[in-house]
This record gives C-alpha cells, structure tokens and sequence, in this order.
C-alpha cells in the first residue's frame, strides 16, 4: 500500500524573543507523485484536507504531549512547479520541556 504522506525533518534549536532556547524541529510532509492528478482535479475539496488531517494525525501520534505546531500548505515550488506539501514547525517535546529561570 502507498504511503499517503513522505515526511522529512530536521532538528534546530532557536530562542523565542523572550530568551528561551525552545527546541523544534522542521518537517515536511510530501504528498507523493502518486496523487498529483487527484490533486490537481479536486484540491481543496479532496486533497488538501485529507493532506493537513494526516499530518495532524501523524503530528498527534508522535507527540503524546503537548505539542505545538505551525502548519502551511504549500502546492507550488519556488519555480513554479505543482509540488503539494506540507511544511511543519513543532516543539520538541511540549510545554514541560521550556526552562523558565
């Protein structure tokens, strides 16, 4: 069976403005190639729900815990080529991981 979602990530470590390292990671979940004309055909009413629901799901399962995150849709590259995706920036693990001093 074909995986609905590829995802690739990487781990970064920033500092909020009010000075907390908050560790977070970058993913991206790719729809595969697979479905680009579904995609193309039935977007939002099909596809990109189904898209950000899987990723959410896949973002919950993972995270167990209070997990925060930013999702964006992205459908095109940066040269204009159709490339449905979806761009995550989350928490390293959840509000009980932020050190306040």
């Amino acid at each position: 069976m074909p995986r609905l979602v590829r995802a690739a990530g990487r781990s970064t470590r920033s500092t909020t403005s009010a000075g907390t390292a908050v560790p977070h990671f970058h993913l991206v979940f790719t729809l595969p190639s697979e479905l680009w004309p579904a995609a193309m055909r039935h977007p939002v009413e099909i596809i990109y729900g189904a898209l950000l629901q899987v990723t959410g799901d896949v973002l919950a399962e993972l995270g167990r815990t209070h997990l925060w995150a930013t999702l964006v849709l992205h459908t095109w590259t940066r040269d204009l080529r159709f490339h449905p995706h979806v761009h995550v920036l989350a928490t390293g693990g959840g509000r009980h991981l932020i050190v306040r001093d």
